[in-house]
């Protein structure tokens, strides 16, 4: 029998969520719910703009200085970050708007962004970071969002058991899909809500 693995870098939801979301349709759809679960987390980040939802570490990151207080940050929410240089200076981060600090991680809605009060130096790729950890652990991905992926699974799910729309191309293979999921307005809303800031 193949194996059936939940791609943890991207999945939205566990096998067991989906199953309990589907009135547990059992274990022999296990390798099939597993495919639609890798790819159309796969998809919600495409349509997001190619945002990365799970958590990561990114070892070093360079932006654009823009001149402005807010520094955009293209994988968020923001967990921590190692150090930060502006122009090969070394920055201290803290919690707090104080002097005391030359930047504080701002994301009270769980965007990303490093805000300085004397704004950020332009140039390019002037800005150094490292150790950037950041995006959701499976605990704490919004519920619309994961609501969204049941919901785009259940539509391909119901159309595999009801065998309509069978001329449609649809292909599942390393996780990626070249199916259209036929987003409904609450699916749609969603992928505007969490569309990548670009920095």
């Amino acid at each position: 029998m193949a194996e059936k693995t939940v791609d943890t870098t991207h999945a939205l939801i566990t096998l067991e969520d989906l199953k309990d979301y589907l009135k547990d349709p059992g274990d022999q759809f296990d390798i099939t719910l597993t495919a639609l679960i890798n790819a159309v987390s796969l998809y919600l980040e495409k349509e997001c703009g190619g945002r990365i939802f799970i958590e990561a570490t990114y070892s070093t990151l360079y932006l654009d200085g823009t001149g402005n207080k807010m520094l955009r940050i293209p994988h968020y929410p923001i967990t921590s970050i190692t150090s930060v240089h502006e122009n090969d200076v070394l920055l201290t981060g803290g919690a707090d708007y104080s002097t005391s600090y030359d930047y504080v991680i701002y994301g009270a809605e769980g965007e990303g962004y490093l805000w300085k009060g004397g704004g950020w130096a332009e140039g390019l790729k002037n800005i150094k970071l490292t150790g950037l950890k950041a995006g959701y652990t499976l605990a704490t991905i919004p519920e619309d969002l994961k609501l969204a992926a049941k919901i785009l699974i259940t539509k391909e799910w119901e159309k595999q058991q009801n065998k309509a729309g069978a001329e449609d191309v649809r292909t599942i293979g390393e996780y990626t899909s070249t199916w259209n999921f036929k987003k409904d307005e609450f699916t749609q809303n969603v992928i505007n809500r969490y569309r990548r800031m670009v920095p």
